[in-house]
């Protein structure tokens, strides 16, 4: 039993390790899979940062689809050279995903870690999603010391989802299996049969329960159609059902006790990042100016809050939007991402992202050198 055991470990690691064969599945992947691309990527980009070694200088990039729409590895290699600057970032990657990568990294040197994020993460539910691509015994562990007893019992199986995510990585990646090897062997992909005759926005929340009471919705389905007719002209590349999507998305951004947990898991996260020596520089990221016609903007005070109270710790630093915009209606892509082919805003935010991480490092070298005896 104990040999089998092993032998079923061994085999996940050989084939859903770093070492795995994830060049060939990123070939295999069909259009249309960003989750599964995103994790793809993801497995990528950490083999570089293994193979990278301790002496290079390192930087990462952790987030969710907005962390990757502001950073631009070009961009970041020219205003630092020397350094290596990896991304980490997928669509829907929430912060206990960004937590359970954050405990990854720790066999690596990572010198400077980037947190992009705003109050939208930090007001939005939070969903247990055991296929999200990335697993970890300490972060389940955080999560269990933050839940009430009555919420242990009542979502026992997801939980245990969680652990078996964080046990066995066959199971963890089990959509990227799907997506890469069975469906592209069948005309109809396995994924499209839960999707039938189902409401479009936003199929997250049809798929899972919140881990904590969703918050009402700021709109009636009225006011949010109605939304989406006038701001279509506003955004006309953006899909009206892509659109309706966000609004449904932004909609639920309130606080409630998904918040008070979103904030815990945060700290985690900072705390985490610290023990394996990184620096932390949290990063404001930008929303379209007329997302405030959707949710509460002023949420952003508290958020502004937080970061500013956590930059008061050593190795964390913050970087609000004065610091990177300004922002305008046609540096967006949509209501939450700037647009990476613009020529302004994205290559400007990329760059004084980099600037700042490079003086962090800089700033370390020179912290080395003057402790170094003579």
């Amino acid at each position: 039993m104990v040999l089998a055991l092993g032998l079923v470990l061994l085999a996940d690691q050989l084939l859903f390790g770093l070492s795995g064969p994830w060049r060939t599945i990123s070939d295999f992947l069909p259009r249309g899979h960003p989750l599964e691309r995103g994790i793809v990527s993801d497995r990528l980009a950490l083999r570089e940062l293994r193979d990278v070694g301790a002496e290079a200088r390192s930087v990462v990039i952790l987030g969710n689809s907005r962390a990757r729409a502001v950073f631009r590895r070009a961009q970041a290699r020219r205003v630092d050279p020397r350094t290596v600057h990896i991304e980490l970032s997928h669509a829907g990657m929430d912060l206990y995903e960004s937590l359970a990568t954050a405990y990854r990294l720790e066999p690596f040197d990572v010198d400077v870690t980037v947190l992009v994020l705003s109050e939208i993460e930090l007001h939005s539910p939070v969903y247990l999603k055991p296929w999200a691509g990335v697993g970890s015994w300490r972060a389940l562990g955080d999560l269990l010391h933050h839940l009430e007893p009555s919420t242990l019992l009542e979502r026992r199986r997801d939980l245990l989802g969680l652990a078996a995510s964080a046990s066995l990585a066959a199971y963890r990646d089990r959509r990227v299996i799907h997506a890469a090897a069975v469906d592209s062997w069948r005309r109809f992909p396995l994924d499209r049969l839960d999707r039938l005759d189902r409401p479009s926005p936003p199929a997250v929340a049809d798929a899972l329960k919140p881990l904590a009471p969703m918050p009402n919705l700021r709109l009636s389905d009225a006011e949010r159609a109605e939304l989406a007719a006038r701001l279509a002209p506003l955004l006309p590349h953006l899909p009206p059902a892509g659109l309706r999507a966000q609004i449904y998305q932004l909609a639920g951004v309130a606080p409630g006790p998904h918040t008070r947990l979103n904030e815990a898991v945060l700290l985690d996260l900072v705390e985490a990042l610290r023990g394996i020596g990184s620096e932390v520089l949290l990063v404001e990221a930008p929303i379209h100016p007329v997302a405030e016609e959707v949710y509460d903007r002023a949420l952003r005070e508290p958020f502004l809050d937080l970061a500013e109270g956590l930059a008061t710790r050593e190795g964390v630093h913050f970087m609000p939007l004065e610091e990177t915009g300004p922002f305008g209606p046609n540096d967006f892509a949509d209501l939450t991402h700037l647009a990476r082919h613009r020529d302004q805003a994205a290559p400007r935010m990329a760059r004084r992202i980099a600037e700042r991480a490079r003086t962090l490092l800089d700033r370390e070298v020179d912290s080395e050198a003057d402790e170094t005896p003579l």
